[in-house]
């Protein structure tokens, strides 16, 4: 774990993930507390998102930062509590920032320790059922994503357009959606839709898509929709 005391730093890299500042300040005080590894990986990691939002990196810095995640991920992982139906995924600035969860049933058991105990900014949810589409976008925490990825999921037509017009989505710049079932029509237009996705980057589709649905994709996105298959 880290020194005693990091928990007032975590809390607040918790609530403002898109704060880079009190990261920097945590990691000023782990050199201070005898962490001097956790600290470097802090500002490398800050630096090379900096770095990559330019469009470049740093060779230098890539091998560093496999170097101290080689020696010390596992560990920092562990620190985390286990979760029911919760995978700890990647890091990014420095925390474990993703994570894995395998059904809408454990993400209302953990979320509120899924997002307290790091700061989480891109969530893999499956089994998005039933009502799940309409008390999702009702999490406090939701708005705190950069990245959503949903698999095995039914929004309904008119839950869909609900859904994705949450203003909760609107700090979301990528989003991925997987699905053995061919993304149709009218699911394209409840995204296409929504004025709360005019953020977004990337918006990627792993599964089959009908050709009226990726016309209506492109036709919003552009370039920013990847990973088509094209079905007529």
């Amino acid at each position: 774990m880290p020194p005693p005391g990091y928990e007032p730093f975590l809390r607040a890299i918790c609530e403002n993930p898109e704060d880079d500042t009190v990261r920097l300040v945590f990691a000023d005080w782990l050199d201070e507390n005898g962490d001097p590894d956790r600290a470097e990986f802090i500002r490398l990691q800050i630096e090379r998102a900096r770095l990559r939002a330019e469009g470049h990196d740093s060779e230098t810095l890539v091998k560093r930062d496999l170097e101290l995640r080689h020696t010390h991920s596992e560990t920092w992982r562990g620190e985390l509590p286990r979760l029911s139906g919760v995978n700890w995924q990647r890091f990014w600035r420095g925390f474990v920032s993703g994570a894995d969860v395998i059904e809408w049933r454990f993400y209302k058991q953990a979320a509120e320790s899924l997002f307290s105990s790091a700061p989480i900014q891109f969530l893999h949810l499956s089994g998005l059922y039933s009502d799940a589409p309409k008390e999702f976008p009702r999490s406090p925490y939701i708005a705190r994503l950069r990245g959503l990825t949903l698999s095995r999921f039914y929004l309904g037509s008119d839950g869909g357009q609900e859904f994705w017009a949450a203003s909760v989505f609107s700090n979301l710049r990528w989003i991925e959606l997987r699905s053995s079932i061919a993304l149709g029509e009218w699911q394209a237009r409840t995204i296409i839709s929504s004025p709360s996705l005019s953020q977004l980057e990337e918006l990627r589709i792993r599964g089959a898509v009908e050709r009226s649905a990726t016309e209506l994709l492109r036709a919003r996105f552009g370039d920013k929709v990847t990973w088509l298959q094209i079905h007529s």
